[in-house]
């Protein structure tokens, strides 16, 4: 099919649906753990932890990888807090020592070498079986002691236990409480199977992916710092005690992966007979194919991806194939 068009994407009117590091080759792995052991120059857990008004208490022991996965562990014992924990996020020893809690938990957190700031996100997770109580979550986080209009959150997923196994929940915070929230029910989706839960964050748009399909897209409203990625196994803050729950609950994390975009965003593409088999597939200050003259082709198999920072223009003699894939993406860049 041949069409002469005129495509003019920029900044501040286009969109897209978005495109993972598994078929937009523009994507490179920034850092990844298989957890095949637990890497303690990656990750921090929350020893003593405590978290708003849940119920439970974060301790290390409750953090380990087993055979391929980070596992986060809740429980119902009692715990009580020491006089004086080694300090991580939120410890008891900032609250009243000798304080019980009824119940024990996981809580996991990149260190500040790791943390991110725009990229893809991806981690494949099994959930337990949650009934009224559970409340586990993938996030990032810019967290406390930063000024207030940094102080924001992603969701990537946030399982409320009161929900039933096909539904999850998606989330954006800023300068709380402000909140953005989403339930999402899936096709075929069930929490307690292994499941590849994702982000893409950009300074303009979050695109959250399930299994690799997006599956909710929002503006943003102003995430934009550097944040720390979280897994964490909560338990609500309104528990009922009258419904059982059967302890242990297990997250399993089988991996993580952050990607980047390969930039060379200093360089204007400009080009009249393109062949796109010869992209080098990284973001551009600003891509121009055809100059109204020229003829270009996407072949059929062929799938296409440009991406810049400022815009895209595609004029001239323009065929794209049946069974050919062209994809536009245009974002500022960051390093």
């Amino acid at each position: 099919m041949k069409n002469i068009i005129l495509i003019i994407v920029f900044l501040s009117s286009y969109v897209s649906l978005g495109q993972t590091p598994s078929n937009d080759p523009h994507w490179e792995t920034l850092w990844e753990d298989n957890f095949d052991f637990y890497d303690a120059t990656r990750w921090i857990k929350a020893n003593y932890g405590i978290h708003g008004n849940e119920p439970q208490i974060y301790l290390t022991s409750n953090v380990f990888c087993l055979n391929g996965n980070l596992i986060l562990k809740a429980n119902n014992n009692i715990v009580t807090c020491p006089p004086n924990p080694i300090q991580t996020t939120w410890a008891c020893g900032l609250a009243t020592p000798g304080q019980t809690y009824p119940y024990n938990s996981g809580w996991v957190e990149t260190n500040t070498l790791n943390n991110i700031q725009f990229g893809y996100i991806e981690a494949r997770i099994k959930l337990p079986e949650c009934n009224d109580d559970m409340f586990p979550a993938f996030w990032t986080w810019r967290g406390n002691n930063v000024s207030t209009i940094n102080e924001t959150e992603i969701d990537i997923f946030e399982m409320i236990g009161a929900l039933n196994t096909n539904l999850y929940t998606t989330n954006i915070h800023i300068n709380y409480p402000d909140s953005r929230f989403q339930l999402l029910s899936p096709i075929n989706y069930n929490y307690t199977d292994y499941h590849l839960y994702g982000i893409e964050w950009s300074s303009s748009k979050l695109i959250w992916y399930l299994d690799g399909i997006p599956i909710r897209i929002s503006d943003n409203p102003g995430v934009i710092s550097q944040a720390r990625v979280i897994f964490n196994l909560a338990l609500k803050d309104n528990i009922n005690p009258t419904i059982p729950t059967h302890f242990p609950k297990e997250m399993l994390i089988d991996y993580i992966k952050v990607y980047k975009l390969k930039n060379d965003c200093n360089t204007d593409m400009n080009v009249c007979n393109y062949d796109f088999s010869t992209h080098d597939n990284r973001v551009k200050k600003s891509i121009t194919i055809g100059n109204g003259t020229c003829t270009n082709t996407i072949f059929t198999g062929q799938n296409v991806f440009l991406r810049a920072s400022e815009g895209v223009l595609i004029n001239g003699d323009f065929t794209t194939s049946i069974g050919s894939e062209l994809y536009i993406d245009v974002n500022p860049c960051y390093e």
